[in-house]
Formats: C-alpha cells, structure tokens, sequence
C-alpha cells in the first residue's frame, strides 16, 4: 500500500494501520517506523490519525444477521427505481438518507441491548491505571491496567460464581460455602472464564493474564484447575500454565509467582526477562509502542527489581540498564 498520499481519514478506515495503533506487533512496529523516518512531513497527519483511532469505543454488539440482511434489503428497495428527472440526485439523497436511517435503527437496537444488560456488573481500566474491586461474596480482584472484568446478570446469585476476563488480573478468593439445601459442606465453585480457557478454584491467591489469545495461570497459594476444551490441569502453588489455543499449546512449569504478581504493587520483577517482553507489557499496560532501532536490544536480557508508578522514570532506567539511548514522542519509545 502507497501511503504517501493519505490524509488522516484515509489512515483512519486503513485496516492495516488501525491494527498497528490497536495490536502492534514486531513487524507493524518497524514497518511504522521506517515508514515515518522516510516521510517525516507526515508525523502530524500520524498523530491526529493514532488518536482518532485510540478514541474509538469498542462496540462489540452487533445486530442479528437476520435483521441487518431484512434492513438492507429495505433499503434496496426504496432506492432502487428514481421516477422523475432528477433521478441521479434522488438516488444519491435517499442512499445517503437511508444510509443514515440505517445508522439509527443500528443505534437504537444497542440502546435497547445495554438496557437489557444494564444489570451486568462490569469493570474496566485504562491504560497504566488499576482498579480494586470487591466481589459480591467479599472476593477481592486487583484488575491491572488496560482490562476488563464482567459479571453475569445478578451478581453472584447462582450455585456457581462465574465472571469473565479480558486483560490481567489477581485475585484473592473466599471460600464460600454453597446453598445449604444442596449441602451443608460444599464450597460454592469459583470460575473465571477466558477466551482460552477457564480457571476454577475453591478458595486461593492466583494471577491470570489474557491477552494476545493467550492464557497465562500462575497459583501464588491454594487450589486451582485450569479446563482446556476437554482437558483440565490441577495446579499446585508455584505452578504457571500458559494455554495458546492458537498453536495448540499448553505449557506448565514452576516459577516464582511473586514475580508475576508484581504488577499490582507497581513493580517489575526482572530475573533475565528479554527486552521484548518488557516491550510487550508496556504495550499491554501502558499503551507505549517499543521500536528497537537497534534489532539486538529485543534479546538482551535484563536483570533487577524496577518501579512502574512513573512510567518516565522506567524508562530512563530501561535505558541505562541496556545501555541504550531512547527517545520518546507521544506513545512510541524508540530504543538504539
């Protein structure tokens, strides 16, 4: 694609580059860059364009496909057969006119579908911000930055307390006993589902992280098993088991769960981590874009225990640790 003649509403609708500013990875990060070093006239046009993008909200509703089929077939019909002299300007008019009734009926349906589901419990952080939350059984969530964490309609009100996740969070589970007339004794199951798997406890400290459709488990104490499809693998304290559905992975080892916790008392724990997967987590956590100038930074290794509440003094530190220069505008932090 030639995107030297593009104004900022041509890389708005741009697939390729909404994925850069929304899912960056290696490729799109150095491609980007290059890009802007050869064509420097078009930083501001890049600006607006990345922050256009960034303030989109997500919708993920959409209307049945019935229903958007049996609209457009509406609109079909009303503008197909103009019958006077200005037919090219009436069938431009009622195309733009239907277009924008389509528009409202979309609107008005998601109005009717958040009505519907405004008993929902849902929260959600932005990037380098986290939230505390207590659950309705007293279970306390600690959401880490740029993720989501939602309840079903009522609360906890089943046999089975359940929420869903998007992000990383930690979390610090009550044993709760079930309904009594069920059993006296039974610990009400505790689930939290996925997009690659769902972890279930009965009363525990644990780290999930899941992002990138890739599930990461790490049991700090307590009990928990994580079901894959038709598997399920029973974790003991120190475990981590990462579930990538993609390649079909499923990994487990050991490992210091206090380093993987570390996020929600702002520090990182670096014991030889990459460069690259410190790149990652200021992608997920902060929002910053990571270009390794120099291609050799991403595997150098990096050792120590790091603050993260100011974000500029990380990177500072970053820097002198890899012995690397930086430079920042905006959200992308160059490395060389």
């Amino acid at each position: 694609m030639d995107y030297t003649n593009f104004d900022v509403e041509d890389f708005v609708d741009d697939t390729y580059f909404r994925r850069w500013v929304l899912r960056p990875d290696t490729t799109s990060e150095q491609f980007w860059y290059n890009w802007q070093q050869q064509h420097p006239d078009k930083a501001k046009v890049i600006a607006q364009a990345r922050q256009i993008v960034t303030s989109i909200p997500v919708v993920r509703y959409q209307l049945p496909q019935s229903d958007r089929t049996q609209i457009w077939n509406q609109i079909q019909n009303v503008t197909a057969t103009p019958s006077n002299s200005h037919s090219l300007y009436r069938s431009t008019y009622l195309r733009w006119a239907a277009a924008i009734a389509l528009l409202i009926v979309t609107t008005v349906a998601l109005l009717v579908w958040q009505s519907s589901h405004s008993n929902q419990l849902y929260y959600t952080t932005t990037y380098g911000e986290q939230q505390v939350v207590t659950l309705p059984d007293s279970s306390i969530v600690i959401l880490n930055a740029n993720s989501s964490l939602r309840l079903p309609d009522g609360g906890f009100e089943h046999e089975i307390r359940e929420l869903w996740l998007e992000g990383e969070a930690f979390f610090r589970v009550r044993k709760e006993i079930g309904n009594p007339s069920i059993s006296d004794t039974a610990l009400r199951k505790f689930i939290v589902h996925t997009a690659d798997a769902d972890v279930e406890v009965l009363g525990t400290e644990f780290n999930v992280r899941s992002r990138d459709d890739i599930t990461q488990v790490v049991l700090n104490s307590g009990k928990v098993k994580v079901n894959i499809a038709r598997d399920s693998i029973m974790m003991k304290p120190g475990d981590l088991v990462e579930v990538d559905l993609e390649k079909q992975e499923v990994v487990q080892r050991m490992v210091d769960p206090k380093v993987h916790s570390a996020w929600k008392e702002n520090k990182l724990i670096c014991n030889g981590m990459p460069v690259e997967e410190i790149a990652e987590m200021l992608r997920d956590t902060y929002g910053l874009h990571i270009v390794f100038a120099d291609t050799s930074l991403a595997s150098t290794r990096v050792y120590g225990t790091f603050p993260t509440e100011n974000i500029d003094v990380f990177l500072l530190l970053l820097a002198e640790s890899t012995e690397a220069t930086l430079r920042r505008k905006d959200n992308q932090v160059v490395l060389e």
